[in-house]
């Protein structure tokens, strides 16, 4: 599967998988497939949270590879790697095995979807925010 080309599309074909975003390990909001109820200012907030979350777990000495949060009907389970983090806001019913393995997709490709949008923010003379668009999925305007 080519890094740029419907990555978000595996995690959203598991059932009662609601949307899901990447942001970069430092929180930038990369690429999301979120209902429209999610706003982008909504989103670019909560995955700088997720990274501040993460930089006090670590700086307590935990390391974070994957963690749950419940709210209201819905649940957001982040994944992480290197290269950034997969938040994926599902409901309850949600195959956990199904979902781990989409992840799990989407993690490996990780690297090189920052880097080809690393590659075309610098080509559209971007600051280094790495956006570019990615078929079936919204980058942040």
């Amino acid at each position: 599967m080519r890094a740029d080309l419907d990555i978000l599309q595996v995690v959203q074909d598991v059932d009662w998988v609601v949307g899901s975003f990447i942001a970069s390990p430092s929180g930038e909001l990369l690429v999301y497939l979120m209902p429209e109820e999610f706003g982008e200012d909504e989103l670019g907030r909560t995955a700088s949270r997720l990274a501040s979350i993460v930089r006090c777990a670590e700086l307590c000495g935990l390391d974070v590879d994957q963690c749950d949060f419940s709210f209201s009907r819905y649940q957001l389970v982040v994944s992480r790697c290197a290269a950034g983090m997969l938040a994926v806001l599902v409901e309850a019913p949600v195959s956990r095995r199904a979902l781990s393995m989409a992840a799990r997709l989407v993690l490996e490709e990780l690297p090189a979807l920052t880097a080809a949008l690393s590659a075309r923010a610098a080509q559209l003379g971007l600051a280094a925010r790495g956006l570019a668009p990615v078929p079936g999925a919204s980058p942040p305007r």
